[in-house]
């Protein structure tokens, strides 16, 4: 009974969305609180200016970064779940601490367990980024299993991070009747390689064996397209695995000093391929219409830039009025504050238009109106055109506007196949247009496709008639790839969609009056037979 009620509220929306969010906020928030303890705790344990910038200031800049970011993917995406494992990957990856500050701080244990019981508590999140970042190498970005053993390959993983806490607990068993297994124990030696570093060892390795995957996808993919759009994203994702795994060998092995120079150097590359990725993950959305994600990494590039110049200005405005009221007045005031806070309310909106304009200028996403793109398509127009000059038209004026490699229209048939109509065929029967059945259906309800093999489409957009109850499909213009390289804006995927509404009314008003011209010619054709007869009678 129990489970009929949960799989029934499993199926409305509502209750999955709330239960997604929840999952969501149930990582993020921990993320924010352990980035904040680690970072505070970091910045009292390192004397060295370089270790506080590049372990404090640095770090939990990036962290801020990773956020946003994952804000603006799951905001966008949220039913997206390659999407949402990206947003919480993004988040677990640049946290500067996973817990183990903040369960130290609790003081849970006492002084004896604390330690070990903060280590424990601290291992979920650890084994939780591990499992997120493996799936994103696996299956980014278009969220398939390629190649087909990578399933296997994960399903593995995640069994062995599910049963690294038994195993775990396994050895610290053994670890505490070492006076009953001494021979086997041996010394606190084999108990560290066998607690800590075989575990940790086989979680990286199993990392790096993702990142190769991620290399071989890059490789072997036929779509150019898809190829431009995760090149660099999969160099600096590939490039901060492998920085994440020296850095922590270098912790767990060769045990480097805390403020040692490899070490701070290899963190620092750690952080610029961290920033590095999300750098390329935006330019990738822009660029190459990656997740359809434009307008949002818009307003989260304007917001996030506003928010660190405004910050900047704010705290360097407070620490100079603070130096300057020491000097010269016995106490402070509130209305000092006031000469810290009005420069910024005036300057807010200056500088969010200039920063508009300036993300606008150098990433604006491609905007193609073909509504008014396409002048054969007015009334005085189309009543001289026929049907196979407005499929000649549509196919020229799409290849030249998109700049696509080719164009075919293909027109559902009698018996609902997909005939290719043009370029005509000189000798039948027509080529037939197969696709799957669930590209199929979106497109019969007017939505544009993109292929899941886009190696020779890049697109699918629906020729529709549009009714008042049900709308009927007329048929399917493909595109082939794009010569510049770059995908379809949000824009541009709106404007095909309603200019495959306007171009298919117009190819079936031709159509029609093609028909009805037919009709009326075979009428006086057989009222002039009729006549013939009719002589030969009276003859």
């Amino acid at each position: 009974m129990l489970l009929n009620v949960i799989r029934s509220g499993l199926r409305m929306p509502a209750l999955k969305d709330i239960l997604i969010r929840m999952g969501w906020l149930a990582v993020v928030v921990p993320s924010i609180v352990f980035s904040v303890i680690a970072t505070q705790t970091t910045l009292s344990e390192y004397e060295k200016d370089i270790s506080k910038w590049v372990y404090g200031y640095i770090n939990f800049g990036s962290f801020v970064v990773g956020v946003i970011a994952a804000i603006g993917i799951f905001w966008r995406k949220p039913r997206d779940w390659l999407a949402i494992v990206v947003s919480l990957m993004l988040v677990t990856w640049t946290s500067t601490g996973a817990g183990y500050e903040f369960w130290v701080a609790t003081g849970i244990g006492g002084e004896d367990l604390n330690m070990l019981l903060a280590y424990f508590l601290s291992l979920p999140y650890t084994l939780l980024l591990s499992i997120l970042i493996l799936c994103v190498l696996l299956t980014f970005p278009d969220g398939k299993w390629t190649p087909r053993w990578t399933r296997v390959f994960f399903i593995l993983a995640v069994i062995w991070t599910l049963l690294t806490p038994v195993y775990l607990c396994a050895v610290f068993v053994l670890a505490l009747m070492g006076t009953m297994f001494e021979n086997f124990l041996g010394s606190n030696a084999f108990f560290e390689l066998f607690f800590v570093i075989l575990p940790e060892l086989f979680r990286l390795g199993v990392l790096v064996l993702g990142a190769f995957v991620q290399i071989y996808r890059l490789i072997t993919t036929r779509d150019a397209l898809h190829r431009q759009q995760i090149k660099w994203v999969t160099f600096m994702l590939v490039g901060m695995t492998f920085f994440y795994v020296a850095f922590n060998i270098g912790d767990i092995v060769f045990q480097l000093e805390a403020e040692s120079a490899l070490r701070i150097t290899l963190f620092l590359f750690l952080l610029i391929f961290t920033y590095g990725f999300i750098g390329a993950f935006v330019i990738s959305i822009f660029r190459y219409r990656l997740w359809d994600m434009d307008i949002v990494v818009n307003k989260a590039l304007v917001y996030s830039a506003l928010t660190t110049i405004l910050g900047s200005l704010g705290i360097a405005g407070a620490v100079l009025f603070d130096y300057y009221a020491k000097l010269f007045l016995d106490e402070s005031s509130p209305v000092l504050a006031l000469f810290v806070i009005l420069p910024l309310v005036i300057l807010f909106v200056p500088v969010r238009d200039a920063l508009q304009n300036f993300v606008d200028r150098h990433f604006k996403p491609e905007e193609i109106d073909f509504s008014g793109t396409m002048v054969e398509f007015s009334p005085e127009a189309q009543l001289m055109l026929s049907s196979g000059d407005i499929l000649k038209i549509l196919s020229r004026q799409v290849k030249e506007q998109l700049n696509v490699s080719g164009v075919e229209i293909y027109l559902r048939g009698g018996e609902g196949h997909l005939l290719l109509s043009e370029p005509a065929q000189s000798e039948p029967p027509a080529h037939v247009l197969s696709l799957p059945e669930a590209e199929r259906r979106a497109l019969e309800k007017g939505d544009v496709v993109v292929p899941a093999d886009a190696s020779q489409v890049s697109l699918y957009l629906p020729l529709m008639l549009r009714r008042a109850a049900k709308h009927e499909f007329l048929g399917v213009v493909a595109l082939g790839r794009r010569e510049n390289g770059v995908g379809y804006s949000s824009s541009v995927i709106k404007s095909l969609q309603k200019f495959g509404a306007e171009a298919g009314k117009v190819l079936y008003i031709a159509k029609l009056r093609e028909n009805t011209g037919l009709n009326i010619l075979e009428r006086l054709a057989s009222i002039e037979r009729r006549l013939t007869d009719l002589k030969t009678d009276l003859a």
